[in-house]
């Protein structure tokens, strides 16, 4: 935290936010608001959920569109350009962010007052 990269970083988005994500250096901990926090923990996790929810209140045609898959179940595969199936996140997995998604989901469609299955 505090650092001139880290306030760089945070301004960027899309390809350029990836490109800097890929030379970041690499710990077991990070830092957020004052708190230590183990990669790939729960409480990693639970930021996640926290980014996640940010980015579909900000935006709400991603909102709409999430809403629209209704009960569809969700996956997240990483694939390289050419296709190839590449190998899952260590720090959130596909499996924790399709939960996280999903629950966003039904959160979302609570809130929205339409009927959940």
């Amino acid at each position: 935290e505090g650092s001139p990269e880290r306030d760089r970083v945070t301004r960027l988005w899309g390809y350029e936010a990836k490109q800097a994500g890929r030379y970041a250096p690499r710990s077991d901990v990070f830092t957020w608001k004052g708190e230590p926090i183990r990669v790939g923990s729960p409480r990693h996790h639970e930021l996640m959920r926290v980014a996640v929810r940010a980015k579909l209140e900000q935006n709400p045609r991603v909102l709409r569109l999430l809403l629209e898959t209704g009960q569809s179940m969700i996956t997240h595969v990483l694939r390289a350009k050419d296709g190839r199936r590449l190998p899952d996140s260590k720090t959130i997995p596909g499996e924790v962010l399709s939960r996280i998604i999903i629950s966003l989901r039904e959160e979302f469609l609570r809130r929205s007052g339409v009927p959940s299955f």
